[in-house]
């Protein structure tokens, strides 16, 4: 049955939550607990947060460099859960980015409205500009990748021995996740300590009733102010949206940043050509800094260094093109990683060495840079209005970068999961070029994985998008390549029988005797944090959040019991399922699903004599959805 035969096109709503976002950073953290007896201090809090009020819901996603420590639902601190309501009651992304779309072409406004205004935020919570300045940072932007690279560069300078801190968006299971420092998210009682601290300080000093800073903008100026206090030896800071005036670019003198892969993504936001994107990505470098880009880009790489190279010409810091092969480096006999010979990760692996060695060559942390290599940066230096772009210096790999690399974990990025003998292939790719890599690497993956006989595996593709994204365009990627013989489409909420502030956000707490762990074997393709196991693969159960609340489990949405949507969200289902139709062969089964539990128990109706890989992707929200089930359900 067909999902417009089910709702009988009647227009009954749906009990659903309106999960549309304009950019991959809109997402929140929400919780739902009765937390009784508990003994703990409580943080000091204004009135405005008793009671939840409108309290913004958002889906969830991103990654962690090491899995979080999950608590039950009584261990969990009140304070922390109100933290996280008060924090979902601030304006979202959404908002913040449809205005930002008129700023464009009126940079001194679009500034005044980013950068200037964290400082202004953090200056209401005591951190003024000279506290920033002796921050050591790494900033890094780009278009695909900068994620990763940020995780393989702090892995890297942690295993060298320094202290980090690091700050990224988007989260896949908890907010916390965003906030870590020495690889770890941050704990719940600094968390709470350091919300509430910067919430008071802020809600405090408002000049007028709604003078708060957007959640996103709230969480750089929080982020900041606990690197601060901690004082880390690094701070590794991922651009969320562009460069120039994104909410992180706030540091006047960044010693080392770096960008990722260029493609488009944002249009609506940072403009519609590659010259006014690569403006934007180019905005983080700094006078005297060392800039250190991809060779590789998406669209255009000729027109795409040239306009880096302009833009470090003209403020005056040199910019190097990190080597796309890992073979330019010295391993001194350690064993190149099949995997890291992906090309994609090749090149996130490499510049991620450039920006940690670059780094301690800047801070006079290193001894492993040789007089040679001095030179060459000391030469470039001094050179103004450089024509060209040098290639980064081929490092030698010692035994604490090569460890830093191979202990890097970055889940929800082409990662395989094995649960209930069924195969699910994660990748939060959500572009046109990511899409492209995360088939290719699903095709020769799933092949791979089905030996001798590849016509017995049954292949399912589970797939949403966010925002103004077209799947038009980003599902042809995925099924020019691959044959699926289900197609799930469903949107990025947890469940139906929640209310609307308990959808799922990330992390939805629950007790943990109401939920079955399984054993679940886990590949981390990105890297393996174990390397005494074979073939990449780890076993033990994937803890990546605390749980969720029990629910009762509706049926596919082709069922009769089955909720209805909201009009807003029966017709982007409606259109991403007719788009799905008009592009899969005959032979797919295109279903469409209420929710993510609803998607992850369609594995009931399979037949278990057959093989089943499952490809979960489009949006990096549906992946930390799924991983969260995984983690938690049987």
């Amino acid at each position: 049955m067909n999902y417009e035969d089910n709702l009988g096109m009647k227009g009954t709503p749906l009990d659903f939550v309106k999960t549309e976002e304009s950019a991959d950073e809109t997402i929140t953290d929400n919780h739902k607990v009765d937390v009784k007896n508990n003994n703990e201090e409580k943080v000091v809090k204004p009135n405005i947060i008793q009671g939840q009020g409108n309290d913004r819901v958002d889906t969830g996603k991103n990654g962690c460099v090491s899995t979080p420590t999950t608590r039950s639902r009584n261990e969990i601190p009140l304070s922390y859960v109100e933290a996280i309501q008060q924090l979902n009651t601030l304006q979202s992304n959404t908002k913040a980015m449809n205005e930002s779309k008129h700023d464009i072409n009126n940079p001194v406004r679009a500034k005044q409205k980013q950068v200037d205004q964290v400082l202004h935020y953090l200056g209401l919570v005591g951190v003024t500009l000279d506290d920033i300045k002796k921050l050591n940072v790494i900033h890094i932007s780009g278009t695909k990748g900068k994620g990763s690279t940020c995780a393989y560069c702090e892995s890297i300078l942690r295993s060298h021995g320094f202290s980090t801190g690091f700050f990224s968006s988007p989260h896949l299971i908890e907010v916390r996740e965003r906030i870590k420092l020495n690889g770890q998210p941050i704990s719940y009682e600094k968390f709470t300590s350091y919300f509430w601290t910067v919430y008071n300080a802020l809600y405090a000093n408002r000049s007028h009733p709604d003078d708060m800073p957007a959640y996103f903008k709230f969480l750089t100026v929080m982020s900041f102010y606990v690197f601060v206090k901690e004082k880390p030896d690094v701070c590794i800071v991922e651009v969320g949206i562009g460069g120039l005036y994104d909410n992180t670019n706030i540091v006047p003198n960044t010693a080392v940043v770096g960008i990722t892969s260029l493609g488009y993504d944002h249009t609506q936001v940072l403009g519609n050509t590659i010259e006014q994107i690569a403006v934007q990505k180019a905005g983080i470098m700094k006078p005297d800094c060392i800039a250190i880009t991809s060779g590789l880009h998406s669209v255009d790489t000729t027109r795409c260094k040239q306009i880096l190279l302009n833009t470090s010409n003209t403020i005056n810091c040199v910019l190097l093109e990190a080597p796309a092969s890992l073979f330019n480096y010295n391993w001194k006999q350690q064993p190149l990683e099949q995997d890291w010979n992906n090309t994609i990760k090749s090149v996130n692996i490499s510049l991620a060495i450039q920006l940690a060695f670059l780094w301690m060559f800047k801070m006079n942390k290193s001894g492993t840079l040789s007089g040679q290599v001095n030179q060459m940066i000391d030469k470039l230096l001094a050179t103004q209005h450089r024509h060209s772009l040098p290639l980064g210096p081929g490092f030698e790999i010692d035994s604490k970068t090569y460890r830093g690399i191979k202990q890097c974990v970055w889940p929800g990025r082409v990662q395989v999961v094995y649960k209930n003998k069924l195969k699910y292939f994660l990748d939060g790719a959500h572009t046109i070029d990511s899409l492209e890599i995360c088939s290719h690497w699903f095709q020769n993956k799933s092949q791979a994985e089905a030996g001798f006989e590849p016509h017995s595996i049954q292949r399912i593709l589970v797939f949403n998008v966010t925002g103004e994204r077209d799947p038009a365009i980003l599902l042809p990627p995925l099924l020019k390549r691959n044959q699926f013989d289900y197609i799930l489409i469903t949107p990025n909420v947890l469940t139906n029988q929640m209310s609307p502030d308990t959808q799922y956000g990330g992390n939805l707490v629950r007790s943990t005797a109401q939920s079955k762990k399984t054993d679940v074997r886990t590949e981390h393709v990105i890297s393996n944090n174990n390397a005494s196991q074979s073939n990449n693969v780890s076993k033990g159960s994937l803890d990546f959040s605390n749980s969720i609340q029990p629910v009762t489990i509706p049926k596919c949405l082709n069922s009769a019991d089955s909720h209805t949507p909201s009009s807003s969200q029966h017709d982007k289902v409606i259109k991403l399922a007719a788009i799905a139709r008009s592009l899969c062969s005959p032979e797919s089964n295109v279903l469409t699903f209420t929710n993510v539990m609803d998607t992850y128990n369609f594995r009931h109706q399979l037949d278990p004599s057959k093989e089943y890989h499952i490809l979960v992707t489009g949006s990096l929200h549906l992946v930390g959805a799924f991983l969260n089930v995984l983690s938690n359900y049987d």
